[in-house]
C-alpha cells in the first residue's frame, strides 16, 4: 500500500511541470470550518475540573471533487486556537519527552508525557501548479506530546505516508481585543514535511482531528475548566493562516522561518468559532 501510495505521489509530482493549469486564485479561508467538543464539567476557580477535548478545523467539501481542491493547491503554515476564559492548562508540571524521542521513538516517552489520545486526520498530496480537483488523498495519524524543557509547549507527532513530522503548539495568555472574550491562545507552527512533504508536492491537510486526553497529575487537571461563565456558554476559536503554490518571502502577512522553508503567509481565515454548553460540576 505505502508503494503505491509513494508512485501515486512520484506520478503527480510530474504534473508539476504540465502546462495549462488553471490560474484560479485559491481561497482557502472560503472553506474553513472549526468544531470543538469538550466531554466533562466544569469545577471551581480554585479546583478546576479535567476535560477531555476535541478539536476539529477542516474545510467544508462541497462538491465532487471538493471545491477547497482549487488551483492552485494551498497548505496551512500557522494556526491558533483561543480558548474559552475558564480554560486552564497545566502541562509544565509534567516529565516531558526530549522531541527527538517523540519523533523517533515515541513509545520510549515516560508515560505522563503523552496527554492526548490518537487522532487522524486527512489530506490531499498535490503537485505545484495542480489543476482543479487534481491530488491523491491522504491519511494522518497524530498522538500529543509534552516537550521535555520548553515551557508552554506540546508536541503533535504527525504520522503520513510520506513523512513523520513535529508540529509545535506554544500556549500562552490571550492579548488585545482577543483577550477580552478568550483566556488562551495556542499558536501552531506546522513543519516543512506538512507543508512541502516532497519536491514539487504540496501538503493540503483538509480535516484534522486532535484529541487533547482528560488526565491529571498529582491532583491538578492538565486540560481543566473553572467555574462556567455566567451564560454557561464555551466559546473556542480557530484561525488559520496559508501559503499557495509553495511561494517563498515576504508577500505583506509574514513569512515562516528559513528552517521551516521560508514559505510565504498568501491567505488567513476569518476568525471561525465553536460554541457549546458549559457544565457546572
Amino acid at each position: 500500500m505505502l508503494k503505491k501510495s509513494l508512485l501515486t505521489v512520484a506520478a503527480l509530482a510530474l504534473l508539476a511541470c504540465t502546462p495549462g493549469a488553471s490560474t484560479a486564485v485559491a481561497n482557502p479561508g472560503e472553506y474553513q470550518r472549526f468544531k470543538v467538543t469538550l466531554y466533562g464539567k466544569a469545577g471551581t476557580d480554585k479546583k478546576p475540573n479535567p476535560v477531555r477535548i476535541v478539536t476539529n478545523p477542516f474545510h467544508q467539501a462541497e462538491g465532487t471533487p471538493p471545491k477547497f481542491l482549487e488551483s492552485p493547491p494551498f497548505s496551512t503554515v500557522f494556526a491558533h486556537i483561543w480558548w474559552p476564559k475558564p480554560s486552564v492548562v497545566n502541562t509544565n508540571i509534567l516529565p516531558g519527552c526530549e522531541e527527538k524521542v517523540i519523533l523517533e521513538n515515541p513509545d520510549s516517552c515516560p508515560k505522563d508525557s503523552e496527554v492526548g489520545e490518537k487522532g487522524v486526520a486527512e489530506g490531499y498530496a498535490r503537485p505545484v501548479n495542480a489543476p482543479f480537483g487534481v491530488g491523491t488523498k491522504v491519511s494522518l495519524e497524530n498522538r500529543i506530546f509534552v516537550v521535555k524543557g520548553v515551557k508552554d509547549t506540546i508536541a503533535l507527532r504527525v504520522k503520513t505516508p510520506l513523512t513523520t513530522a513535529i508540529m509545535r503548539a506554544e500556549t500562552k495568555k490571550a492579548t488585545g481585543s482577543m483577550g477580552k472574550k478568550y483566556g488562551l491562545r495556542t499558536d501552531f507552527t506546522i513543519p516543512i514535511g506538512l507543508i512541502q512533504p516532497a519536491p514539487g508536492l504540496v501538503s493540503q491537510l483538509s480535516n484534522f482531528t486532535g484529541i487533547l486526553a482528560k488526565k491529571t497529575y498529582k491532583g491538578q487537571a492538565i486540560f481543566g475548566l473553572k467555574k462556567c461563565p455566567a451564560n454557561k456558554k464555551l466559546t473556542t476559536a480557530y484561525q488559520g493562516e496559508y501559503n499557495i503554490n509553495l511561494s517563498t518571502g515576504d508577500k505583506g502577512m509574514g513569512v515562516t522561518s528559513a528552517a521551516n522553508g521560508g514559505f510565504s503567509v498568501n491567505e488567513k481565515s476569518e476568525v471561525v468559532t465553536s460554541t457549546s454548553t458549559c457544565r457546572q460540576g
